[in-house]
């Protein structure tokens, strides 16, 4: 017959830490719009967020030599290129950005467009 509370012995208490991580790669980078002297790309979070909350996203380009930095810590998940330079290519990266640091960078590329050949001359 079962009389009274039954208690078992305490156990070991285990915990678990889970080491935090820079971000992965964003996914989706494409180019969504472009005129004769500027680019839309937009992109998609990143799979893997490193155990972190993702702060922002770091997004460079360049039509030959350094990468140069258009915006770091930009929140939303697009980014319009400004003042570039008519029917040339270019290369977009996009990094995300957690508390750790900066994930590995994805690539696209995109080119202006060339207006000057649908001119009309009068």
């Amino acid at each position: 017959r079962n009389s009274g509370p039954y208690r078992s012995p305490p156990s070991n208490e285990q915990k678990f830490i889970t080491e935090q991580t820079t971000p992965g790669i964003v996914s989706d980078l494409r180019v969504t719009d472009k005129s004769e002297y500027s680019l839309t790309v937009a992109w998609a979070r990143p799979r893997d967020t490193g155990g972190a909350a993702i702060i922002g996203y770091k997004v460079e380009y360049r039509s030959t030599g350094d990468f140069k930095t258009f915006a770091e810590n930009q929140t939303s998940l697009n980014a319009q290129l400004r003042n570039l330079k008519s029917s040339t290519l270019y290369s977009i990266r996009v990094s995300a950005i957690n508390s750790i640091g900066t994930g590995s960078t994805t690539i696209t590329e995109g080119r202006t467009l060339d207006t000057s050949k649908y001119m009309v001359s009068v």
